[in-house]
């Protein structure tokens, strides 16, 4: 076929892919843009209004949870009749409820704010069950007989001063007031007027629907599969019906919430309706530049293919290594330079292939030699690599080896459980210099003829890392032979029996040149839980308390625990040491401090300087102001602010609770 011809069908061909693709394209990006703003504007709504729904429950959990802490309601001594008043005088000035109920231990409703049900029992159902179960705070929604209607109830256990219960105090907000949280929606009209609203509980009942009210608390939503196979709180979902969003709830504040998921949907074709609007005009614009394309193409396809011939022919010559063919074009334009340089080019690819054949021998030889160097540096790089993996490999065994030891040691320190239960507040600042450590820390609480007892220790061993986390895990097994097993309380007794076991233990009596200098400077003190008299007893390390901003410093002994040097006192040798007991009663809200000397000694600032013993007591006398889990956080920020680029030159471990 000639080139015209294939030049027309070309240009014809272009037009029609150009228009195509051009017309394609623009209707996708038209509906990625148009989808982009509707899922923007429907997931950033929904989002929006779970917030509000979550919001609205955390303020009425607050308020439930303040109502059980009222003198009137947690009063023993209180009849059911001034309780009663309580509650009609609290419901008139919180609109927003519906009503609020006091029952007793037993279900029985002792007083009402609307007077229903005085003195019946409550069956046991819905946030009943959870309470039974030992829950203090419930939220649940169910129908209400007395209020006739679906309402949000919010239930708190309330103690006496004897931390009994006491009682149960109910709010209940009608649903229509948590309704209220999707009314103010904007979203435009095409979406809003077929938008779906469901709000689900973790078990898939429907809480609310805007298109299926009738089943609210009847019906389980059908389709929960985006949920299941995913931790996001926010799931878009699209199918050829319907563009669907979860998003689920996430607790606000101290409030971990109730696992609703609020579930918004809008028909496809509904919210792609403008879509069909923007494709016709594209469409209206399309049909006249394709007709006024096809004409230019036709007239250039003329203009452009015959000097396209000429130049074809001149290039077969010089294929068939013509190099004085004619490549003179009657043109005006590149294809008449294209012309010349062909014929330039015929030239100078003559005299190339002439010096290129005197080059290739060069290179021949060349290649040759460059082959042999190659092959020697091969073999050199192939022994710096066989090296350097058997180097590897060795620092990888090791490095295991250390991480599964550092396993073994997190695993003996003792879980946060008895903290938890006995003390109002704690923290554990545990930073190792390295990947094991030296410095440890253990505690128990130890019963003794119905009595007990908490027993609280830290330690700092000779050295860091691995030395030292061996020395570590001796300490902890032997204290928790002596406490846990022996029930030995005391601490002067405790450490009396550390110092002679880790001698034995390091055969530190066979070692007096100096060679063993291993042992560990310890803080124990044993705190009295009914009467809070605590028993204080250190070897090198101290205990400090905070009792209204002022410091109370219980020095220790300056001895080393299981060193060579000094003997125990009971082992009747003419150096020995004694270690000394400080008795201290305690009392509520005192915050006690044992620490390892990692903190104090850390080099840093801007003249490279230790933070010192002052320098410490002084911060933890600026932290008594905030919470004790703030305080870790202020000690690590400080810390890292100190040190800079410095190392860390030994392990920290600072361990506060407060009474």
């Amino acid at each position: 076929m000639n080139i015209y011809f294939k030049f027309v069908f070309l240009c014809l061909f272009l037009i029609l892919f150009t228009s195509g693709t051009f017309f394609y394209f623009v209707n996708i990006e038209a509906q990625k843009v148009l989808k982009a703003q509707i899922l923007d504007e429907i997931s950033q709504q929904s989002v929006n209004s779970m917030n509000n729904i979550e919001r609205f429950i955390y303020e009425r959990v607050s308020d439930i949870s303040s109502l059980s802490n009222s003198n009137i309601l947690k009063n023993e001594i209180n009849k059911p009749k001034e309780i009663d008043e309580y509650l009609k005088k609290l419901h008139k000035v919180n609109e927003l409820y519906y009503s609020f109920s006091f029952f007793d231990a037993n279900r029985k409703r002792l007083a009402d704010s609307k007077d229903l049900d005085i003195n019946k029992i409550h069956e046991l159902k819905n946030y009943w069950i959870d309470i039974e179960k030992g829950k203090e705070i419930v939220v649940d929604i169910s129908k209400s007989a007395s209020a006739k209607s679906n309402v949000l109830h919010f239930s708190s256990v309330v103690k006496n001063q004897k931390n009994e219960k006491q009682g149960v105090i109910v709010s209940r907000v009608l649903i229509e007031k948590l309704y209220e949280v999707f009314e103010e929606i904007p979203y435009n009209k095409h979406i809003k007027d077929n938008l779906m609203i469901d709000l689900i509980d973790k078990n898939g009942v429907l809480l609310y629907s805007n298109h299926q009210s009738e089943k609210v608390l009847e019906k389980k939503y059908e389709n929960l599969a985006p949920l299941k196979d995913t931790v996001n709180s926010f799931v878009f979902v699209e199918t050829n019906q319907k563009l669907s969003f979860f998003v689920k709830e996430q607790g606000y504040l101290s409030y971990k919430g109730n696992q609703w998921t609020l579930i918004i949907s809008v028909p496809t074709n509904k919210a792609f309706t403008p879509l069909i609007e923007i494709r016709n005009r594209i469409l209206v614009l399309f049909i006249p530049i394709f007709f006024i394309g096809l004409l230019v193409s036709l007239y250039l396809a003329h203009r452009f293919a015959r000097p396209i011939i000429q130049l074809a022919k001149a290039a077969q010559a010089l294929g068939n290594e013509n190099w004085n063919a004619n490549t003179h074009i009657n043109t005006h334009d590149e294809l008449r330079i294209l012309g010349k340089e062909l014929s330039k080019m015929g030239t100078k690819i003559k005299n190339k292939i002439q010096e290129q054949n005197i080059l290739n021998e060069d290179l021949s030889q060349k290649y040759q030699k460059i082959q042999e160097q190659n092959e020697e540096l091969e073999t050199q790089k192939n022994f710096i690599e066989n090296q350097n993996r058997l180097i590897q490999d060795k620092n990888d065994r090791i490095t295991a080896s250390i991480n599964y030891a550092k396993r073994i040691q997190t695993a003996m320190l003792p879980e946060n459980d008895d903290l938890i239960e006995n003390f109002s507040e704690y923290f554990i600042y545990y930073e190792p210099k390295d990947i094991v450590s030296g410095d440890f820390y253990w505690f128990d609480v130890v019963k003794i003829r119905e009595k007990k007892y908490f027993i609280l220790a830290v330690a700092d061993c000779t050295g860091h890392g691995v030395p030292g986390a061996i020395l570590s895990m001796l300490g902890s097994n032997l204290l928790s032979n002596f406490v846990t097993y022996q029930k030995i309380i005391n601490p002067q007794k405790i450490l009396y029996l550390l110092d002679k076991y880790i001698k034995d233990e390091l055969n530190q009596e066979n070692n007096q040149t100096g060679i063993s200098q291993d042992g560990m400077e310890i803080a124990i003190c044993t705190i009295d839980l009914d009467t809070l008299k605590m028993d204080f007893s250190g070897g090198g390390r101290p205990a400090y308390i905070f009792r209204n901003n002022d410091l109370i410093n219980l020095k220790g002994n300056k001895i080393t625990i299981g060193g060579v040097g000094y003997t125990n006192k009971n082992d009747l040798n003419e150096n020995y040491f004694e270690i000394s007991t400080q008795t201290l009663q305690l009392q509520k809200d005192d915050t006690i401090y044992l620490f390892s000397d990692g903190y104090k000694d850390q080099f840093g600032s801007e003249n490279n300087i230790k933070i010192g013993s002052n320098s410490f007591k002084n911060i933890l006398s600026n932290a008594q102001n905030i919470p004790l889990y703030l305080q870790k956080n202020y000690l690590e920020n400080y810390f890292d602010e100190w040190k800079r680029e410095y190392e860390q030159i030994d392990d920290v471990l600072v361990v506060g609770i407060k009474i």
